[in-house]
């Protein structure tokens, strides 16, 4: 089951229209008090991470469902030419946005990297660890609009990080890990590109 899609940008993310739908599939799920906790906290960082988004990108946020996995879904999207994206880019040095910090950061880098520097993915795949999409998702979750690759799971970027090399080069990386709502109560988190769209969704088991 899919619920309507909420249009959502980085100056009105209408939070109160988000946490309706979100609550009404709370219900329809039978969630307990704890697991409607979770699941509106990860709304809330979802969205959060759109308000943190640079100016141009908007998208579309709604919930899907089958059984008791849940899967928020966020498609962004930018219709910006060539001269606003240079515009963009020069801002930074590194095309990064310098003011956003840990793993809902990283995604909201990745994500508007990938759509910026499209016709550079070798360079992107590299930085973010990108693979292919895993099977079991292509159905459900991430819609056929946005079965696209290349994909980033996080399940794949957590195990690439070695427990062993946590003191060492990828210690900031687990310090986020760790820290992240998102990476703590998600079971999976799903980005993939193409063009001028991005998808990204964040999977809930509450079997």
């Amino acid at each position: 089951m899919q619920t309507n899609k909420l249009p959502v940008k980085n100056t009105n993310i209408r939070l109160p229209a988000a946490m309706k739908i979100t609550d009404d599939v709370a219900m329809r799920l039978g969630l307990s008090r704890k697991e409607w906790l979770h699941l509106q906290l990860l709304v809330e960082e979802t969205l959060g991470m759109v308000r943190a988004m640079t100016d141009g990108f908007e998208g579309k946020f709604w919930l899907e469902y089958e059984g008791r996995i849940c899967y928020i879904c966020l498609e962004v999207e930018t219709d910006m030419d060539r001269e606003r994206k240079d515009q963009l880019i020069s801002l930074s040095t590194s095309g990064e946005n310098a003011s956003r910090k840990g793993f809902m950061g990283k995604i909201a880098d990745m994500i508007e990297n990938s759509l910026l520097f499209y016709d550079d993915v070798g360079k992107m795949q590299a930085k973010y660890g990108v693979q292919e999409v895993p099977t079991e998702l292509n159905a459900v979750g991430i819609g056929e609009e946005a079965m696209i690759i290349p994909v980033w799971s996080l399940n794949g970027y957590r195990q690439n990080l070695a427990p062993e090399e946590e003191k060492t080069e990828n210690g900031e990386a687990w310090d986020e890990l760790e820290k992240s709502i998102v990476a703590k109560l998600s079971d999976d988190v799903i980005v993939g590109i193409k063009k001028n769209k991005a998808s990204f969704t964040i999977v809930k088991n509450f079997e």
